[in-house]
């Protein structure tokens, strides 16, 4: 069950201007006057404490630290191009200090000037030589996302050779790989980073390309399926100087924003934090409804029932989420067993959100197992309608049609979920096997059983591979 994103963090990011002067960047060797900020157009809750940092910057206008304060807090609330002016004051203020030229190519890759990044980076570099590993990966990147493939290629050896951010560092040349046309020399190195990090989503999307590349459409398949699990998904780098920017905001959205991060992660401590942060983001009606409503699901994830059902009450209670907040607790009490619950809160979510695929399939399962197959039917049909691609609702439907001996009606619908490859498709195989076996077709059955099992292996779901393993064994002839 995926959280919820509300609209005002896209419409927060997009909003955030971006330079895009090709010589923007560092240069400066005497501090020029800092730039106006006009605070009073930022965001309402950032503007007490970009004030006080304003007015530091005016009583020590020679303090590199109070320059490199605002400059922080700008960069925290995303106003990038006055977070990068006030950078520049810094570096021009204490030439010496890696804090500064760090935390200004963060900036510049957020605003896609790579080649200043890029410099920036180098000169933390040696300032800092203690910061190794983490300035390096930094410095990598930007020369790759920058163009320059051999300076980037260096740096990313280093580090597979030191074992620091090695995944990502792996992942790096493959990517480098793929620009040469070195099919074989990315496909190792994207394989050797998703070993590393199983869940990097950037890394199976390009092996997915390097297979297409080679015509193997099976293999790109099964990349896109492991992608899809958490597109934004990688290896974890701990960055001091990027927590100390996002330290500075303590806000309901932004907190609410570090808790929707967290919670993509599948770690008992990632959802943990990811209540925490969620718990946090109560405290302000532009974030209360969303978190009330991811909580339920979060709660739901470490079976704590109880307080899942109070953020329920407490969602459906906020104006304009109460579908969202029906459809995930239903989905909870789904787990509980209570099934006619479940229903009415599936058919509450379906009659405020009829364009909701997801509510009209959780109506369909409910009224399935209640053994009202009939209704169940019509509500997956619906969840068609809303989204042909609803491979659940279409499941159903073939569920049902082999139960009432509808043989053949199941196999079309078995059919066209073959492709494309999702989590749930060897599920999908297995039960086609199934149908063909009923119908007679047993080489047929042998056939797509054999290719379930190998995709169930080759996606990691060790269950499914063994249950399917167990029934193959039945049908294979014995010598």
């Amino acid at each position: 069950m995926r959280l919820l994103i509300a609209a005002t963090l896209i419409v927060a990011a997009a909003s955030v201007p971006v330079s895009t002067e090709p010589g923007a960047g560092p240069g400066l060797t005497q501090a020029s006057p800092l730039p106006d900020v006009a605070h009073d157009s930022f965001p309402e809750p950032s503007r007490p404490a970009i004030a006080a940092a304003l007015r530091a910057v005016k009583d020590r206008p020679g303090d590199a630290t109070a320059v490199g304060g605002l400059a922080m807090l700008l960069q925290s609330w995303l106003q990038f191009d006055h977070a990068a002016a006030a950078y520049q004051h810094a570096q021009a203020l204490a030439p010496g200090s890696a804090d500064w030229w760090y935390l200004g190519g963060l900036t510049d890759s957020a605003r896609a000037l790579h080649a200043s990044a890029a410099r920036q980076f180098a000169r933390a570099a040696a300032l800092g030589p203690g910061s190794g590993p983490l300035v390096s990966l930094r410095l990598a990147d930007a020369h790759l996302a920058a163009g320059a493939d051999d300076e980037a290629a260096v740096l990313y050896r280093q580090l597979v050779a030191s074992g620091d951010h090695a995944a990502s560092a792996w992942y790096g040349l493959g990517r480098i790989a793929q620009r040469r046309n070195d099919d074989t020399a990315a496909l190792e190195a994207l394989q050797k980073a998703v070993a590393l990090s199983p869940e990097f989503g950037a890394a199976h999307y390009a092996l997915a390309q390097v297979h297409r590349r080679a015509g193997d459409a099976d293999a790109a398949a099964v990349a896109l399926v492991r992608q899809q699990r958490c597109p934004a998904c990688g290896p974890f780098v701990d960055d001091p100087w990027q927590a100390r920017v996002t330290a500075l905001r303590d806000d309901a959205l932004a907190r609410l924003t570090r808790g929707i991060a967290a919670a993509s992660a599948s770690a008992t401590e990632a959802t943990a934090e990811a209540i925490r942060l969620h718990e946090a983001a109560l405290d302000r009606p532009e974030t209360r409804g969303l978190a009330h409503t991811n909580l339920i699901e979060l709660y739901r994830r470490v079976g704590d029932a109880e307080r899942a059902k109070q953020h329920y009450l407490a969602a459906i209670a906020e104006p304009g989420f109460e579908a969202d907040a029906h459809r995930q607790y239903a989905a909870l009490l789904l787990e509980q067993q209570k099934v006619d619950d479940a229903l009415l809160l599936f058919e509450r979510a379906a009659t405020l959100a009829p364009r909701d695929a997801a509510a009209w399939q959780g109506r369909g399962f409910a009224l399935e197992r209640l053994g009202r197959f009939a209704e169940a039917a019509d509500a997956y049909g619906a969840a068609l309608q809303v989204a042909p691609d609803a491979h659940q609702a279409r499941f159903g439907l073939a569920r049902l049609a082999m139960r009432s001996g509808q043989v053949d009606q199941a196999i079309g619908h078995l059919e066209t979920l073959q492709s494309p490859q999702r989590a749930e498709t060897p599920r999908y195989l297995f039960a086609l096997a199934t149908a063909y076996l009923r119908r007679g077709r047993q080489d047929d059955a042998l056939r797509v059983a054999t290719e379930a099992l190998t995709l169930a292996r080759r996606l990691g779901d060790e269950q499914m591979a063994a249950f399917i393993d167990g029934e193959l064994r039945k049908l294979r002839p014995t010598p």
